[in-house]
């Protein structure tokens, strides 16, 4: 499977979708959590959906239980279509693959997520969950920018070809908040990361599309280092 490397992912926190035309083509879609919380999958994904130019929708749930539970709990995510939706690596290879087995023949994709970027570094933990992923065959992971060498030496080149995500994602100039492992734009474009998951740089910048246009130059140039085809966004 080939996937896109460089793409960008709006963590949107309340924002409305008018307020994400002024870049909306400049973006690969939205991940939402608190929104589906507080509405459904449904009614969330939808105003996104519907857009004249519809935006892909990241669901991010971070699902975690028996794996009876998380296939009850998957249905509405993939009666709603939305692209993606984030399960724990740590339920471990049954749980995961319950997972997968729920998105079967949907267009909805399953990402296990490995760490979390605001818990403390833990490569055995990592490289566990790894192998659960591995072993379960999802759709994609997401996984600190620290990480990704780790994941590239344990599994690159393999049959498993997941769809990197990466969270946690800060230009140097930016705080971190409540991130303990993070990772600029240039680095994960130069680890070939696919999508990259950014909230408060862009969302609480005073001018949001010049935000999103210095991350998507650092990136670019993150791409070139690491010998990485350079497209427009998808």
């Amino acid at each position: 499977m080939s996937h896109q490397v460089g793409q960008v992912c709006v963590a949107i926190g309340g924002m409305a979708p008018c307020q994400i035309l002024p870049f909306h083509d400049d973006i690969w879609g939205v991940e939402m959590h608190d929104r589906v919380d507080r509405r459904g999958a449904e009614q969330a994904a939808r105003p996104f959906q519907k857009l004249k130019k519809p935006l892909r929708v990241f669901s991010d749930m971070k699902l975690f239980d028996t794996p009876e539970t998380v296939t009850r709990r998957m249905e509405p995510h993939v009666q709603a279509g939305v692209d993606l939706i984030t399960v724990h690596a740590t339920g471990e290879t049954k749980m995961l693959r319950a997972a997968m087995e729920a998105a079967k023949g949907s267009k909805t994709k399953v990402l296990a997520v490995i760490r979390l970027t605001s818990q403390s570094p833990d490569t055995q933990v990592v490289t566990k969950n790894l192998d659960f992923a591995a072993e379960a065959g999802v759709d994609g992971i997401v996984i600190p920018v620290p990480y990704i060498e780790i994941f590239k030496l344990l599994h690159g080149g393999t049959s498993w070809d997941p769809l990197i995500v990466a969270a946690g994602i800060r230009r140097e100039e930016d705080p971190v908040h409540e991130h303990k492992m993070t990772g600029t734009p240039k680095q994960a474009g130069f680890w070939g990361v696919h999508l990259l998951v950014i909230g408060r740089p862009i969302t609480r910048a005073i001018d949001k599309s010049a935000a999103l246009r210095n991350i998507r130059c650092e990136i670019v140039e993150g791409m070139c280092e690491g010998g990485h085809h350079v497209t427009a966004v998808a």
